[in-house]
């Protein structure tokens, strides 16, 4: 498969994220008709307090919706840094790599936080429970990778220098086209 035939088939794909975000997103909106109470009267001051029910009480039947969009969200923020690869063939795999550590590290922090909000999972690292960890670690570190990998193989990897020449070619001819107009 060449290189223009990559590109189409990954904005299709990314175009079909689009549409599978949009599905979750509908499902979670519409069929929320038997979501338990919000609040509930408090048991000793019942006449001037409300409180909450249970989070994983509130949030059974969205929580691992909220997994599914987290997923496809992730994978459409990779199609799109991809996008602008040159050439894309070749040089995806190691963006591939960094989302799919990117899902995991998601995955992980959202089981996690399940756990620890049932009550299962109440440890710190260092120095916060597991789910804040995991979040400011894991699904806030692999994004760095990204800035990373940007800012360091720029020229290889977004605007080569063989691109950076055309785009000279191409702003001479244009200065050259506009001074034989005037």
């Amino acid at each position: 498969m060449n290189d223009e035939r990559l590109r189409k088939s990954l904005l299709i794909a990314l175009f079909g994220l689009l549409l599978a975000m949009c599905t979750v997103v509908g499902w979670i909106v519409f069929s929320g008709g038997d979501a338990p109470r919000q609040v509930t009267l408090h048991a000793t001051f019942p006449d001037t307090m409300l409180q909450g029910t249970p989070g994983v009480e509130r949030q059974s039947g969205v929580r691992w919706w909220g997994l599914a969009f987290g997923v496809l969200e992730i994978a459409f923020f990779v199609g799109c840094l991809m996008i602008s690869l040159r050439p894309l063939r070749g040089r995806m795999l190691i963006f591939v790599f960094l989302g799919v550590l990117h899902v995991a590290a998601f995955a992980m922090m959202f089981i996690a936080d399940y756990y620890y909000s049932t009550g299962e999972l109440r440890i710190l690292v260092w120095g916060f429970p597991l789910p804040t960890t995991l979040m400011l670690y894991g699904v806030g570190g692999v994004p760095l990778a990204f800035i990373l990998l940007y800012v360091f193989c720029f020229d290889r990897l977004i605007l080569t220098p063989d691109d950076m020449a055309k785009l000279d070619r191409i702003v001479q001819e244009q200065r050259q086209n506009s001074e034989a107009h005037q």
